[in-house]
């Protein structure tokens, strides 16, 4: 029996199986894609399963005597690479047979199969596998007043009060799991629900990755000076959602930067920033709040509700009524008068009675 040898195949270095010497051997090394451990392919993708077949004995194979086969795929016999390209698989020699199909959607499962190689009375297998890379859904929505893509109001677009408008909100699949049309939720800050499709892509009710639909609504130009909406697109059962602004002005409106001005009403521990016809107030870290009011996390955290002996403060305790409601005695034990219906069980006077009677005064 001979040493490991390390072969270069197809670019690739491979250390063979021990080389036995004296009888015949063989091995086979099987890839899927190129990976000989777990191979990520998307569903519907191309696969190619390589087997690749090595005499490591020292007699050789004829063609004919080499049968390669896949426990899933069937019988393999394109030989891609034949090394000296006769009929012969010599010792040392590596043969390359190859196999291509489509992946299958796995729904989180493995593809598992096993190659095998049989000579003579010789044979060996390897096994190798693939799954769907995790699903990655994604989706986009991009907001056009009358055609423009006017997010911060940096077209200037100008509308009488009056004009006629289009809002377009063009909906794009940007991840790789498919939308049905009853899950996907356009919404507008100021115009609500937006239902009409105006152009549902190849018009299967589902957006599939990469497919854009473009929603539309139509409305009225209004005299508020500037009038800026938030489009919000949403995928029910997921995480899954985005948002994009546009807006326009009316003619002769002049743009105001509040927070610059100091015409903002943010909290002294809020942030003001200038948004387009208005602004925001966020409560610093620390802080919590709407931005108008913000209150301190730690003092929130701090400021629990205490009783005092006067009776005062949130939870009150009248210490005169409880004195009139208890039976002291001398000795013996303290009677407790009945609370709903309930009489506590009677306490021990000796040792509880000097304590009450301090608080009783």
């Amino acid at each position: 029996m001979g040493a490991p040898r390390t072969l270069l195949v197809s670019g690739l270095l491979m250390t063979a199986a021990t080389v036995i010497s004296g009888q015949p051997s063989i091995s086979i090394s099987k890839f899927t894609n190129g990976a000989s451990e777990l191979a990520e392919i998307a569903a519907g993708e191309t696969v190619v399963w390589t087997y690749e077949v090595l005499n490591n004995g020292d007699i050789p194979f004829d063609e004919a005597e080499l049968v390669v086969t896949d426990d899933q795929e069937g019988l393999i016999t394109n030989i891609v690479d034949k090394g000296n390209d006769d009929t012969t698989l010599s010792p040392f020699e590596v043969w390359i047979y190859e196999q291509t199909g489509i992946a299958q959607d796995l729904s989180g499962g493995t593809y598992v199969n096993i190659g095998e190689v049989a000579a003579d009375d010789v044979t060996d297998f390897d096994q190798s596998s693939y799954r769907n890379p995790a699903p990655n859904p994604a989706i986009d929505i991009e907001k056009f007043t009358n055609g423009l893509d006017n997010d911060n109001l940096e077209n200037g677009l100008e509308l009488e009060a009056g004009f006629s408008l289009v809002w377009s909100y063009e909906v794009t699949n940007t991840g790789d799991v498919p939308f049905d049309v009853s899950d996907i939720v356009v919404t507008d800050d100021q115009e609500g629900i937006i239902t009409n499709i105006s152009d549902q892509g190849n018009g299967d009710n589902t957006l599939d990755p990469g497919e854009t639909w473009i929603y539309e609504k139509d409305g009225i130009a209004v005299s508020s000076g500037c009038y800026f909406n938030i489009a919000t697109v949403m995928v029910s059962g997921t995480e899954v959602s985005d948002e994009d602004s546009s807006g326009y002005i009316n003619p002769g409106f002049q743009a105001v930067d509040e927070c610059a001005t100091q015409a903002d009403n943010c909290d002294e521990d809020a942030t003001c920033t200038d948004t387009p016809c208005s602004f925001e107030c966020t409560c610093n870290d620390g802080f919590m709040g709407d931005g108008v009011t913000c209150e301190d996390k730690e003092d929130k955290k701090q400021k629990k509700p205490t009783e005092k002996r006067d009776g005062s403060g949130p939870f009150k305790f009248d210490f005169a009524a409880l004195k009139d409601a208890f039976e002291l005695k001398s000795d013996g034990p303290l009677s407790l008068p009945s609370f709903d219906g309930k009489t506590p069980l009677p306490l021990d006077f000796e040792k509880f009675g000097d304590m009450l009677k301090g608080f009783a005064g």
